[in-house]
């Protein structure tokens, strides 16, 4: 009896012995993927073996992160996971927090917010900005901050009792940063406060229920105040896109919340594309290369799953939408993903719209480019939750200017 244990233990440490070695080496020999889209994250890469990150332990530890990442069935194992920890009704899954009606981001806690630090960047961000401004300018343009309200910030009230909302660092970052931009004469549209003037039915349309980002109508509005900028304040007489065609696509849509728990809970959102009732014909250019005039970038059936990459084909390091109407006045728009929905709208009521994301673009400085292009206006978009962000889109990367 002991004899047939003892065969037993073996068998089954061999079973146990092969079934890792056999993921082991399909992991090896699997073509490594770079991107993990379900997750919205890039993979660690292979680490390179040296002397130095071998004796300090730093390869060992890269390559556990490595065979982590890329083994082989990863993605099945975590769908499986996913859909357990939804059954047993976890409120928070994948760094999401799952409610009965929206999909909202996983806030650490935070505690008092450091005002200090709040103060100090706050003003790092206000004087680079005025530097900008002054660059503007220098060629007859006018620069306008354009604060414009994440999931988070919108649905603050979502949040269930015991989570973070993040509304006490929402608050406090806002009223010191828009303070600093008064301060530094940096004009700024803060569309948080711009909501505030609409009913709850239509507010609730500005946001996503499913994605971090606003939807194209509440992009649409943030393009009809800087309209309203231009002529109000700056003496301008440029034509709005008023009573446009709002069309629904008809493709599910799988926003970066619902992305993240790998499309088990998406909803029945969907995304809409907003178009002038008469058509405007324009080029488009990525970066100096002529591509399709296209303003969203559609699957060819309706089936498939769309994301919000489907305004202005995602985060591109520079385009230019040229209407060859030479007589109406050009616009710079730069900043990240919050940019795209409102470039599909705000090109009608210019010549050349250029835009920018410098987390992709670095031929040239923010100040150089407008230096060049010589726009006239530059609007800068930021989301409550990068208004103190000094990276990429942050105002350090932007200019030779250094923070002291």
């Amino acid at each position: 009896m002991k004899f047939e244990n003892k065969a037993i233990s073996y068998l089954v440490c061999a079973v146990f012995v092969l079934i890792l070695f056999a993921l082991g080496a399909a992991t090896l020999l699997r073509n490594a993927e770079e991107y993990s889209f379900f997750e919205n994250r890039n993979l660690t890469p292979a680490p390179v073996l040296e002397k130095e990150s071998v004796l300090s332990g730093e390869y060992f530890s890269a390559v556990e992160k490595y065979l982590s990442d890329h083994s082989a069935g990863r993605t099945t194992l975590v769908k499986l996971n996913t859909a357990i920890d939804l059954a047993a009704g976890k409120p928070v899954v994948n760094e999401v927090v799952v409610t009965d009606d929206v999909l909202l981001p996983y806030n650490s806690f935070e505690g008092t917010p450091d005002a200090a630090s709040i103060e100090s960047l706050a003003a790092i961000e206000a004087a680079n900005l005025a530097r900008h401004r002054d660059t503007a300018q220098s060629v007859g343009a006018r620069f306008c901050y354009v604060a414009v309200p994440c999931q988070y910030v919108c649905l603050a009230d979502k949040y269930p009792w015991y989570l973070e909302n993040r509304a006490a660092y929402t608050k406090a970052t806002s009223e010191t940063f828009f303070g600093a931009l008064g301060a530094a004469g940096v004009e700024y549209i803060d569309m948080l406060a711009e909501y505030e003037g609409f009913d709850d039915e239509k507010k609730s349309q500005f946001t996503s229920a499913v994605d971090n980002h606003y939807s194209i109508l509440g992009a649409y509005e943030t393009y009809l105040k800087m309209i309203e900028k231009i002529n109000a304040d700056w003496g301008g007489s440029v034509e709005a896109l008023r009573d446009p065609d709002v069309r629904e696509i008809e493709n599910p849509y799988l926003g970066s919340r619902s992305r993240k728990l790998f499309g088990l809970r998406s909803g029945s959102e969907k995304l809409l594309s907003i178009y002038p009732k008469n058509d405007v014909a324009f080029r488009r250019y990525n970066s100096d290369i002529e591509g399709a005039p296209v303003l969203y970038s559609l699957p060819d059936d309706p089936w498939s799953a769309v994301t919000y990459t489907v305004y202005m084909n995602g985060d591109m390091p520079r385009t230019t939408r040229d209407t060859e109407r030479r007589e109406l006045p050009s616009v710079l728009i730069y900043g990240d993903s919050f940019t795209n929905a409102v470039e599909c709208v705000a090109w009608y009521s210019f010549d050349r719209m250029y835009s920018l994301d410098f987390r992709h673009y670095g031929d040239m400085t923010l100040d150089e480019f407008i230096l060049e292009k010589k726009p006239d206006y530059v609007f800068c978009i930021r989301d409550y939750e990068a208004l103190l962000d000094l990276n990429a889109n942050g105002i350090v990367f932007l200019c030779k200017y250094v923070s002291p």
